[in-house]
């Protein structure tokens, strides 16, 4: 087995401890900076996708981090609390404790990406175990 596809199955430690700190701030970044940290993580998920390109472990956990970050979030939010009446567009009107109309599909998008992740992870461990089992 050459070195750069050594390289291209096997993320170290470094990587995957980074990828997990990165989606993880970037799951709550998401949502307690609003629209903002939404386009920061649009733009900066490209550049995550190019650094972890090798290793495909690592990318996976990345998205599993941002995803599971904002549905820690989210989650308590949801089951705490009724849904405001109000619109879309963020004019609701109510006093008591409830959560923007958003806020579902919000969860259900994190939660896709979650499950991309898991695939992600799940696929690059299966092509690293079938690739060594040859090898042998």
């Amino acid at each position: 087995m050459s070195d750069s596809s050594h390289r291209t199955s096997i993320a170290d430690p470094l990587h995957i401890l980074g990828a997990l700190a990165l989606g993880g701030i970037g799951g709550f970044a998401s949502l307690a900076f609003g629209l903002v940290g939404v386009a920061l993580v649009i733009l900066l998920t490209p550049l995550a996708v190019i650094w972890l390109r090798r290793w495909l472990v690592a990318m996976g956990l990345y998205f599993v981090s941002l995803g599971a970050a904002a549905i820690a979030i989210l989650v308590p939010v949801v089951s705490g609390s009724q849904p405001c009446q109000g619109s879309w567009n963020g004019s609701v009107t109510s006093s008591v404790n409830c959560y923007a109309p958003s806020t579902v599909p919000a969860l259900a998008g994190y939660s896709v990406v979650t499950i991309i992740g898991l695939v992600i992870a799940a696929y690059a461990i299966r092509s690293r175990s079938r690739g060594s089992s040859s090898t042998r």
